[in-house]
């Protein structure tokens, strides 16, 4: 009967659910666009307050540059207390040409259509369901919609501080990233930001090598670069990743913006060579070896070359439990019974970093990427299949149905 319920309630709020994620995506809500992330905000606010939910919005430092978060509550004694996590803001600046949601067919495209607008709106239209049934009347849910998921402000420590207070309080975190084919996850890796930068001598390329040269900037970074892909690669759960390299007579690089300068010529040896990248891993034991790997690798150095290693903790990996494994367990069985077949569980390496990550620490039980369904996140190619939203928001409500009942 309650099946049959949300779905009355839902099948006829498709279009409505389709308009209001064409109107977000159609908001540039870019992390450095604050104005934007906020008008975002001021979108949902009405729609989660006619849930019956309160609003509040926590402002972050303003020497962060970032825009805060938005919170939504219901307050009871009912069942267990959840807390749902989503974000507000996208990897699409203002100045990005890919700035309009458009249908094409089953799917539609645009900023964040996926990642994670559609999985706000998922989030959105599950509680507005178990509201219409009356099902919330006594339920505990805290709604955390972060405005800085994709480039979080610093310090950590600072502009996730609300979210960990609010997780310490709860039972069940759900996080509504997309889903990718399928699939959800209980284990999310550990990422780590690294710095390496290699310095040489300044000279003629005829005589490098020599002891008034030595091996030079550039070809220290390419032995540090090579020797951490035979050390690292292969095993299980790490991997280790050089994004941006710069290397000539004079090299900068900036690492809140990725940009980099060089200059340099064909005839003059490299001084500075610089590498930035990631390390992910499954557990902070992994990580505590690979970073002493990587600083015995930098430390032996070519002839007339010194070299630093700086590593950046920036997520923490999110462990799988058994009440987790439960909890999926649930989750897939709810989707067998409305006939969509059975969830598959994603592996931790397979998923990227999100907020939930910040939180696992403090909750034994938590589920990630129940949001809506698409492809091509962070690219010009993300897009939804459209009736995910449904399906999604039916699934969704259903889990938390069963979370928010009073205990037997």
């Amino acid at each position: 009967m309650q099946d049959s319920q949300l779905s009355d309630y839902l099948l006829p709020k498709k279009a409505e659910q389709l308009s209001l994620l064409e109107r977000l995506v159609n908001t540039n809500s870019g992390t450095l666009n604050i104005e934007g992330v906020l008008e975002v905000g001021k979108l949902l606010e009405p729609e989660f307050q006619a849930a019956g939910f309160s609003t509040r919005w926590i402002e972050l430092p303003a020497a962060m540059q970032r825009a805060g978060m938005l919170v939504a509550e219901r307050k009871g004694t009912s069942g267990k207390k959840l807390l749902l996590i989503g974000h507000l803001d996208t990897v699409f600046p203002k100045d990005s040409p890919f700035q309009t949601f458009e249908r094409q067919g089953r799917f539609a495209t645009g900023p964040g259509i996926i990642d994670n607008k559609g999985g706000v709106v998922v989030l959105l239209y599950a509680l507005k369901a178990l509201h219409a049934m009356g099902a919330l009347d006594d339920a505990s849910i805290t709604v955390v919609l972060t405005g800085d998921e994709e480039n979080s402000g610093k310090p950590i420590a600072v502009s996730r501080q609300p979210l960990i207070e609010m997780a310490k309080a709860s039972d069940v975190v759900l996080d509504f990233e997309p889903t990718v084919s399928g699939h959800a996850s209980v284990g999310r890796r550990g990422t780590a930001h690294w710095l390496i930068e290699a310095a040489g001598r300044e000279g003629h390329s005829s005589i490098i090598f020599s002891d008034e040269v030595g091996a030079g900037a550039s070809f220290e970074l390419a032995r540090i670069l090579d020797q951490l892909r035979k050390s690292l690669v292969g095993e299980p759960g790490l991997t280790v990743n050089p994004g941006t390299l710069v290397a000539g007579v004079e090299a900068t690089y900036d690492k809140a913006s990725g940009a980099g300068s060089v200059f340099g010529r064909t005839n003059l040896v490299a001084q500075t060579a610089i590498a930035s990248g990631d390390v992910r891993y499954l557990t902070t034991e992994q990580k505590q070896q690979a970073e002493a790997r990587m600083a015995a690798i930098v430390k032996d150095s070519l002839p007339g070359t010194t070299s630093t290693l700086h590593v950046e903790q920036v997520l923490p990996p999110m462990p799988s439990t058994a009440s987790s494994l439960q909890l999926f367990e649930l989750y897939s069985q709810i989707s067998q019974r409305l006939g969509h077949g059975p969830v598959t569980l994603l592996p931790a390496e397979l998923r990227g970093g999100g907020d939930i990550s910040y939180v696992a620490p403090y909750v034994s039980t938590a589920l990630v990427g129940i949001g809506a369904s698409g492809d091509g996140e962070h690219s010009a190619r993300e897009r939804l299949d459209v009736e995910s939203l449904f399906t999604r928001s039916q699934l969704a409500a259903l889990l938390m149905l069963e979370l928010v009942k009073p205990a037997p």
